[in-house]
């Protein structure tokens, strides 16, 4: 039988107490004692309250890891809110790295100098996918049209600002085009997504809401919601266009119907 050893501090106690309560029920029943030493008995006993001490201990341990998982939605932690500083650390220390969003491209920080030294670096692990909104699609501009919060970052122009700019950044720094691939959608937003590897984290685009407005849910790699953002994800990627593509059409017909 293999034995726990965070439970260890659980089976002293269950022994102890099953010792203690065995030693007064022959005093009551045979008139006998099995330990009779009141510094054994009280050895014993102190044994257990350690026990109890660090039994609990562990168990209030894992109960705050547990809502730390839960409760992983804090601005700091969702990806719409992540520092040039910390997306440079990840890309140098995590392999997977996976963003789909609707406007919030200033999120991957992709201009930043920290984030460019770090994507040229050989020695970094990261490759990085990231989707986000064409801004002309019918879907997207129903969003800004009928569903989008008020105050909402980037109106449909900022959208397209910000893809240009990154489409300038993948051509100027071929090291990062080397690891990092963005491509466009277009249906209708319902979630934005990060991952860094085995990490998950999301919002759904609430009515009137903009992304950051909306609670930030954090899943393991392996759990069911887990899986069904990874599915949402490459449905998505499956069902959008390259960045070079999208800007050499709209160049092209001097407008995006993409």
């Amino acid at each position: 039988m293999k034995i726990e050893l965070k439970k260890i501090p659980d089976y002293i106690i269950y022994l102890a107490a099953a010792l203690l309560l065995i030693n007064e029920l022959t005093q009551s029943v045979f008139g006998f004692r099995i330990v009779n030493s009141q510094s054994v008995i009280f050895s014993v006993f102190s044994f257990a309250l350690v026990a109890f001490v660090v039994s609990i201990g562990g168990k209030l341990e894992r109960v705050i890891q547990k809502i730390d998982e839960i409760n992983d939605l804090s601005d700091e932690t969702g990806e719409n809110h992540i520092s040039p500083k910390e997306f440079a650390e990840r890309i140098r220390n995590q392999s997977k790295i996976d963003i789909l969003t609707l406007s919030g491209t200033k999120s991957v920080a992709l201009g930043d100098e920290r984030v460019i030294e770090a994507l040229k670096d050989p020695s970094s692990k990261a490759t990085i996918r990231i989707l986000l909104a064409n801004p002309y699609s019918e879907a997207i501009t129903n969003r800004y049209k009928y569903d989008e919060s008020d105050s909402y970052e980037s109106g449909l122009s900022g959208i397209e600002r910000k893809l240009r700019q990154l489409h300038s950044i993948l051509m100027e720094n071929p090291g990062v085009r080397e690891k990092v691939e963005i491509r466009v959608f277009g249906n209708y937003p319902t979630v934005s997504i990060a991952r860094f590897d085995d990490d998950f984290y999301s919002s759904v685009y609430g009515y009137k809401l903009r992304g950051s407005d909306c609670p930030k849910i954090h899943a393991k790699h392996g759990t069911p919601y887990a899986d069904f953002l990874c599915k949402h994800f490459e449905r998505v990627y499956e069902a959008s266009v390259s960045l070079n593509d999208w800007v050499n059409a709209g160049d092209e017909q001097g407008s995006h119907n993409v």
